[in-house]
């Protein structure tokens, strides 16, 4: 099962500028290690999957994708839409979307069974906000959040999960993001673990690669690249730009 290390592009970076790093990522690359992820805004889907074609190790994926399939959704992008373009995975669940843009819980499995629908690897994101932290009950909402999005997946859909391996799990602790406040890595090790086991139960043995997504720089890097519960991370700031980007793959192709 491959570890990711997944930039998350957000709203930043004009076409120009996603060249560019697209350029100076395939010069910095191992030949072998983790996957490593892409995720342009939308308008750059293809132009990022055609600058990629025939890196094996580099993956194009989308920022969210629609509930539906298709019809009236001003703004919407549907799971097609994304394998149309060429990229090979979506991020759903993303904190932002969640709290930012108040993204209802029910879309979750609705977004994943259409995504793998496509066959696309699935990032599927959770975790605690800072009150739910001081409550005490991060472990409760996370393990609430992964049924929400797993529970109810076709059977034929958890199937092809477990043969093709296509689900990530992203950890989010949202009080860590851009707040100043950091998780230690033993207690993301331990989100990890629990990931592991709730994603085990619900999709019938399957062990997903766990990431970490919590303002990870080459400063903090080597702590989280230390556990082998957590196979990789998803990286929104250091990722946008290639000297800060780069060091967090060797950390995970050295670990």
């Amino acid at each position: 099962m491959p570890g990711y290390v997944i930039a998350n592009w957000k709203m930043y970076k004009t076409k120009k500028e996603a060249l560019e790093f697209a350029e100076g990522l395939k010069d910095g690359l191992s030949q072998g290690g983790v996957v490593v992820g892409v995720s342009p805004a939308f308008p750059y889907l293809e132009t990022l999957s055609n600058a990629f074609r025939g890196v094996d190790r580099v993956c194009v994926f989308a920022q969210n994708v629609a509930f539906a399939e298709a019809g009236a959704f001003t703004g919407e992008v549907s799971a097609s839409m994304i394998e149309d373009a060429g990229a090979k995975g979506v991020i759903i669940g993303h904190s932002e979307r969640r709290h930012v843009f108040k993204e209802d819980p029910s879309w979750m499995v609705k977004k994943i069974q259409l995504a793998l629908d496509r066959e696309l690897v699935v990032v599927y994101c959770v975790g605690e906000t800072l009150e739910e932290r001081d409550l005490g009950v991060g472990p409760e909402v996370v393990s609430r959040q992964l049924a929400e999005g797993l529970g109810g997946l076709e059977d034929e859909s958890k199937a092809s999960i477990r043969s093709k391996e296509t689900l990530v799990i992203a950890y989010e602790p949202v009080w860590a993001i851009g707040t100043g406040r950091n998780m230690e890595p033993i207690e993301a090790k331990e989100a990890a673990s629990l990931i592991k086991k709730n994603v085990s139960e619900l999709l019938e043995g399957y062990v997903p690669p766990v990431l970490y997504g919590g303002s990870v720089n080459p400063r903090n890097i080597q702590g989280f690249a230390g556990h082998f519960e957590i196979d990789g991370v998803l990286v929104g700031g250091a990722s946008l730009d290639l000297g800060r980007f780069l060091p967090l793959i060797k950390a995970f192709e050295r670990a």
